[in-house]
């Protein structure tokens, strides 16, 4: 949405703008449930869990200790990190919302139960 009829302190003038603009970015961060069910805790050992986490329509993967990566999505339950190849697949209760996820790298399958 555009004005002509605010300078600078638009959210003075034109607080109905304003308002509307917050209300358009916080609908598209929150408008992917899909990906929103598989957000969550994943404890690998004792002292490492996979944080999988949301920004808008990409989620990502952060294990203890490691850099925050985006997962690339192959099918609405198995995401990949195309940077350093692991693969993760989601299992889904009968709800929809994701109960495990199993960490596939280098040939060996890791399975995490959500926390």
């Amino acid at each position: 949405m555009l004005t002509s009829a605010s300078e600078h302190f638009v959210h003075s003038t034109e607080p109905e703008l304003a308002t509307w603009a917050i209300r358009r970015v916080l609908s598209a961060a929150s408008a992917h449930p899909e990906l929103t069910r598989l957000v969550g805790e994943y404890p690998l050992a004792p002292t490492a869990s996979m944080m999988i986490t949301q920004s808008g329509s990409k989620l990502f993967a952060q294990v203890t200790g490691q850099s925050k990566f985006a997962l690339t999505q192959d099918s609405p339950t198995v995401f990949s990190l195309a940077l350093v190849g692991p693969r993760l697949e989601f299992e889904l209760d009968s709800a929809g919302k994701a109960t495990s996820v199993t960490l596939d790298q280098n040939g060996v399958r890791q399975k995490a139960k959500r926390k």
